[in-house]
């Protein structure tokens, strides 16, 4: 899928000049950076963004340019930009807040989080999960989610020494991802609980939750395993298709070649 989608988003990208609607366009330069980003090339990607943005911005689009300031954000962050980072947030958390956005408000909080956590300013980031918690909990089928959040409360709180708050937030999530398959989440808040009981001393639990942590790894790996195996299968199973469609474009070449020779 990945596959055609590349070659799509690439066929777009060589018709770029032919396409006349401004906002056809940024949805293009979309395609292609998103597909960048996928394949961890995110300076490129940041171009393409960018470029993107500067058509929405000339179409006055401001919901999409709320995506897109936060897009970049995210991209900034992936090469270090801190301070750049924030300013896209900013300007996207402006116009989410002016726009009534409840997704684009708890997106914005959740990145600003990452934001300040890798920035090592802790307080501010416990201060937007917490925000991004009240939209999330507005929300259904989002346990994950929730639970995610409350593992980096948890982290945060562990990072500035307050081993109490971080252990109320590890039982939040554990209390939500127990007794569903098992995650790279439920992984997340075992290693949680690990340290938590590092630093108070108790090597028996430390012990107990190092030995959850491999179970659960191990089951993550199985299901890597299948899943890989069964995006093998279809991408050979596309490639199969692109041969015969190939083959049949050829064969077609072939026999209109062969009936003009006969003219």
């Amino acid at each position: 899928i990945l596959l055609h989608e590349y070659k799509e988003a690439m066929y777009f990208y060589e018709e770029l000049e032919k396409v006349q609607d401004s906002a056809e366009k940024a949805y293009t330069l979309e395609i292609i950076a998103n597909l960048l980003a996928k394949e961890q090339e995110y300076e490129r990607a940041l171009i393409f963004k960018k470029q993107a943005l500067i058509l929405q911005q000339k179409n006055n689009n401001e919901v999409l340019m709320a995506k897109l300031y936060n897009d970049i954000g995210v991209l900034n962050i992936q090469v270090q930009q801190y301070e750049e980072a924030q300013l896209y947030f900013e300007k996207s958390l402006e116009l989410a807040q002016k726009y009534n956005d409840d997704e684009g408000l708890l997106h914005n909080y959740i990145d600003l989080g990452l934001l300040y956590d890798k920035k090592k300013q802790y307080w501010k980031a416990i201060s937007f999960f917490k925000k991004a918690l009240v939209f999330q909990k507005k929300q259904d089928d989002n346990i994950l989610e929730i639970a995610n959040t409350h593992n980096y409360l948890s982290k945060l709180y562990l990072n500035i020494g307050e081993v109490e708050e971080g252990k109320k937030y590890a039982n939040l999530a554990l209390i939500l991802v127990e007794n569903i398959p098992p995650s790279k989440t439920l992984e997340n808040t075992y290693q949680l609980y690990s340290a938590i009981y590092k630093a108070t001393r108790k090597k028996q639990e430390v012990a107990y939750y190092n030995k959850k942590i491999e179970e659960v790894r191990e089951i993550l790996n199985l299901q890597e395993t299948k899943e890989l195996e069964e995006k093998r299968i279809k991408l050979k199973e596309i490639q199969k298709e692109e041969k015969q469609i190939q083959d049949l474009l050829r064969y077609q070449e072939i026999t209109e070649l062969e009936y003009r020779a006969l003219e």
